[in-house]
């Protein structure tokens, strides 16, 4: 029980935690636990879920261990794309043709809006990577 108060992935590894997130008592369960809690006539079986009901808020804590057994794999799948979204941007950035398409399109936008009420003007690039 103090590995998931601790949420300890080396006592309580994340096979482990899945197989506890799929034996969680239901809230009818967990009311007869709670009245029969210490109650040695109960199996050993039952007193482990008995102590299981007596955690605050288990099911979080079992989806964020969950989350972190995975973490790394998950983050190792998306760096690659992190770094192609990073040197797209910087591309786009850099790119002083591209510059000038949208200068073009801006002025032309900024000129099929002018005079309305509450009109808007352009942005610069600058401000999208902030």
């Amino acid at each position: 029980m103090a590995a998931v108060h601790q949420m300890d992935l080396n006592t309580l590894p994340a096979d482990k935690v899945d197989i506890l997130s799929r034996i969680l008592p239901h809230e009818e369960e967990r009311k007869i636990y709670a009245e029969r809690g210490g109650d040695e006539a109960l199996s050993d079986e039952d007193r482990f879920m008995a102590a299981l009901c007596e955690i605050e808020r288990l099911e979080h804590k079992l989806s964020v261990m969950r989350v972190m057994a995975d973490f790394d794999e998950s983050a190792a799948l998306l760096e690659p794309q992190f770094t192609h979204v990073t040197a797209a941007s910087k591309c786009a950035r850099e790119a002083t043709m591209f510059h000038r398409v949208l200068e073009v399109i801006l002025a032309f936008g900024n000129y099929m809006n002018s005079g309305r009420k509450g009109s808007v003007y352009g942005f610069r690039l600058a401000s999208l990577d902030s």
